[in-house]
């Protein structure tokens, strides 16, 4: 189990990945392509983003960062990176742009806790104060993604000194504990069963400034604004808990029910464990289920999930 209260957390965020679109037209071509708004995107500024089929759904979900003008850095879990650099592949040809993947150039790092900020000053003589924001320290990145965490794109020239500074003052966590994180802070990730199942709104990203409504035309684009400002959304995604017995984890894209109907209502996006016996999951759920209390992670309805809140509040349209 974790502890959030001291020292500060440390992990190596192997399981995730950049991809970086490089070249003059690098913005022009991603804002035809993603869900957020690239003008936003800034060398001091970063966000969450997803890249859709033209029907709307999810093939790829990430954090992007500038490194430069030219040079922009999605970064998502390496499972997909293979099939999101293919979808986005078929329509770079025309733009004097070029994707990059490479394992080796940065090492990813995530920190939290309430004295991760010190920590990160001591290192690199500064530290990001406000969401999103980015501070480059030479060719490092540092990014606060929320309250008390942040991430650290250490160029790999200086990783293992980066390493060495932080770790002798950290706990060292792993992936699971980071995913709990990313989980008890609301935000999904496509991974790779759940590639194309979700539109963003279903995964709360309307709800993170992940999609923009006014920046004009992209790819899946006609299908997300209709369901903003025409349709009424019947599933959202929630954080949940459940007692498990030794066995492995519900995978993402794994089926949610609830006692009303035989069939599934939803499906898992990420879960973690949480402390003995206990792990946290984000879900999507028909909202009818949610509120009725009743959602289960078995078909036999024997495993209930419990609602958790989220750190940030759903308004639907009536």
């Amino acid at each position: 189990m974790i502890d959030s209260a001291n020292p500060p957390l440390l992990a190596d965020l192997g399981h995730q990945q950049l991809l970086s679109v490089i070249g003059p037209d690098a913005g022009k071509f991603l804002q035809g392509q993603l869900t957020c708004d690239i003008g936003k995107i800034t060398r001091n500024n970063s966000g969450l983003g997803a890249h859709c089929t033209p029907k709307g759904r999810m093939i790829s979900s990430f954090r992007i960062a500038a490194l430069t003008e030219n040079h922009i850095a999605l970064r998502m879990h390496r499972g997909i990176l293979e099939s999101a650099a293919k979808a986005l592949g078929k329509y770079i040809v025309f733009s004097k742009a070029e994707l990059q993947s490479k394992p080796g150039q940065f090492q990813l790092l995530g920190m939290a806790g309430p004295e991760a900020e010190i920590l990160l000053v001591n290192c690199f003589g500064t530290v990001p104060k406000q969401c999103n924001e980015v501070i480059q320290h030479q060719q490092n990145l540092l990014i606060k993604i929320g309250e008390q965490r942040f991430e650290v794109w250490v160029e790999s020239t200086n990783a293992e000194s980066v390493w060495s500074t932080l770790a002798p003052d950290c706990q060292l966590i792993g992936t699971p504990d980071w995913d709990l994180l990313e989980i008890r802070d609301g935000i999904g990730q496509v991974r790779q069963e759940t590639v194309e199942m979700f539109i963003p709104q279903l995964i709360n990203f309307d709800v993170v400034g992940a999609i923009s409504f006014n920046k004009g035309c992209y790819t899946g684009q006609e299908v997300i604004a209709r369901m903003h400002y025409l349709g009424k959304l019947k599933r959202r995604m929630y954080r949940t808990s459940t007692t498990i017995d030794k066995g492995d984890l519900p995978l993402p894209g794994a089926e949610v029910y609830t006692t009303a109907t035989q069939q599934s209502v939803g499906n898992v996006v990420i879960s973690a464990p949480a402390r003995a016996g206990e792990i946290e999951l984000l879900v999507v759920a028909t909202t009818a289920a949610a509120d009725s209390g009743q959602l289960y992670l078995d078909r036999e309805r024997t495993q209930k999930l419990n609602l958790l809140p989220l750190p940030y509040a759903i308004t639907e349209k009536e």
